[in-house]
């Protein structure tokens, strides 16, 4: 259970890493 919260931790730093490059 704890890598699902690591993967999803994952996804939502990808996410604002997408965001910020796109908002750039």
């Amino acid at each position: 259970m704890t890598i699902e919260k690591h993967e999803r931790s994952t996804k939502d730093l990808v996410k604002a890493a997408v965001s910020g490059w796109l908002g750039t």
